[in-house]
């Protein structure tokens, strides 16, 4: 949307505004975790959106990816280039589950993927947590009240945190497997959370507890 020219939403034909729109809902939903992910990136000297190899480095598969990345920990992001609606996505070791449909899917693998113009091929990273918050028209427009954390679960024993910024809070969030049990832990909050697992088939595993 920034730039030169005509590139107001509303210049484009309706399916393109349909389409954008979408995406730039979706864009506002995920700002505590595009936030959070920021004031980590800062703390740890990490870019936003990471080449694959920074962070699976003895993996020689990624080593020559330079169509796909990290956005934060949790995200990645393959985009598909041209109007073939087909490309070749490499998930590094892990599970990783796939947004869209909560499919999971075993890394350390080339995958071939088709999707239409409007699914952008994203995976969640395992164990990570992705605060989301409402749609809003502008940053700020008003006070947020209840934070979305969509979990991917761990398929083994793990720990993962995730701070969310919230207007003026910033509230710390930990995910424990152990032993078959999965718990989020939440830090004391003006704000309620809910909790979703993601590839869950029924009702979440996930017990939702107070962080101490």
């Amino acid at each position: 949307i920034h730039g030169f020219g005509d590139r107001e939403l509303y210049a484009f034909d309706p399916e393109v505004l349909r389409i954008c729109r979408d995406y730039v809902r979706l864009r506002y939903r995920l700002l505590p975790y595009i936030y959070g992910s920021a004031f980590d990136c800062v703390e740890r000297s990490l870019p936003m959106a990471r080449a694959l190899v920074l962070e699976f480095q003895d993996d020689p598969s990624v080593w020559n990816v330079g169509d796909q990345w990290l956005l934060g920990d949790g995200l990645l992001v393959a985009p598909i280039y041209d109007e073939s609606g087909a490309r070749e996505v490499y998930l590094p070791a892990g599970v990783w589950t796939d947004w869209w449909t909560g499919s999971r899917l075993e890394g350390r693998r080339w995958i071939h993927v088709d999707a239409d113009l409007e699914t952008l091929p994203l995976w969640v990273r395992e164990g990570a947590i992705i605060p989301m918050g409402p749609v809003m028209s502008h940053v700020g427009e008003f006070p947020v009240e209840e934070i979305t954390l969509r979990v991917a679960p761990f398929e083994d024993d793990g720990e993962s945190r995730f701070t969310v910024p919230v207007d003026d809070e910033r509230i710390e969030v930990r995910y424990t497997a152990a032993g078959g049990r999965h718990r989020v832990a939440i830090g004391p909050s003006s704000v309620r959370f809910q909790v979703e697992e993601l590839g869950a088939k029924g009702a979440s595993r996930i017990e939702v507890t107070t962080l101490e």
